[in-house]
């Protein structure tokens, strides 16, 4: 909300230049104009005359990962001064897990508000903590601007049994990271999700498809190491419905990430009450 003030000049609603000075008394042509106008002006100009390289964010912290998946994030080179910065170098140290995937040619010149975006993409493939230094050297000012990178890699496999999982280390609708979900569903109220309404307090997982009965809900564990045999393995859960004639189809999957490679090895009947279900 601005205070508004009236006149009979007529001032132009909206102008935008990147290099035409604005006169408020004189505003150019094809502007929309009023008689009514805020009693706020914003002009916006450079930070300095000279120019200014700025890298964000900084530093750059990786949410937790899972070992052998990847994620992207984006870093601004910018100019927030005026003339041009001149970029002559960017690179990478520290663990190769962390690469640039859009390395651009160099040198670049930077005028005003123009910028590099970098997308620094982290993939592990081992458990632990992992960090990196992104260098950025600029011939106008010559100055060494560095970011400090870093990541968390979780290992997902389970190695050992008996492996149990209550979801209450999470925050509701969440998963923990290391299990899994695929929602195939013609409408957008299917879910796959923790709630408070388990058999022991206070999370358990909901599966919902009401509104379609050919959704595809899938609610994956993680994988088990190759050590482990499944042919002599077992799952033991509690379960219930909503709806008497409800089944719940339990099986493997040889890719969490593919569900075409689901195989069923048995389907539970569900009832209205909490029941214990042994697949083995």
């Amino acid at each position: 909300m601005f205070k508004v003030q009236s006149n009979t000049q007529q001032r132009a609603l909206r102008v935008q230049s990147d290099s035409t000075e604005y006169l408020p008394d004189a505003p150019p042509a094809g502007t929309a104009t009023s008689t009514i106008f805020p009693k706020t002006s914003l002009y916006m100009t450079p930070l300095s005359p000279d120019p200014i390289v700025m890298v964000n964010p900084s530093p750059l912290n990786f949410p937790q990962v899972l070992m052998n998946q990847s994620v992207n994030r984006t870093i601004s080179i910018m100019n927030g001064g005026g003339g041009v910065a001149a970029i002559s170098s960017i690179s990478l140290s520290g663990n190769p897990f962390f690469t640039i995937t859009n390395l651009p040619d160099l040198p670049q010149n930077l005028s005003t508000g123009q910028n590099i975006p970098l997308t620094i993409q982290y993939a592990p493939t081992a458990a632990g903590d992992h960090s990196a230094v992104l260098t950025v050297v600029d011939n106008t000012t010559r100055l060494t601007h560095t970011v400090d990178i870093t990541g968390n890699c979780m290992d997902p496999y389970i190695y050992t049994l008996p492996y149990s999982q209550n979801f209450d280390a999470v925050s509701i609708p969440n998963i923990p990271l290391d299990w899994q979900k695929h929602v195939t569903s013609t409408t957008t109220y299917a879910y796959v999700q923790t709630n408070d309404a388990g058999y022991s307090n206070p999370n358990c997982v909901g599966m919902y498809n009401a509104e379609d009965m050919s959704s595809q809900l899938f609610l994956i564990c993680p994988p088990l190491d190759n050590s482990i045999s499944i042919s002599s393995s077992r799952v033991c859960f509690y379960a219930k419905s909503n709806n008497q004639t409800s089944q719940l189809s339990v099986g493997v999957m040889s890719d969490p990430a593919d569900p075409t490679t689901y195989v069923e090895t048995q389907i539970v009947q569900l009832t209205s009450q909490y029941s214990e279900q042994i697949v083995s």
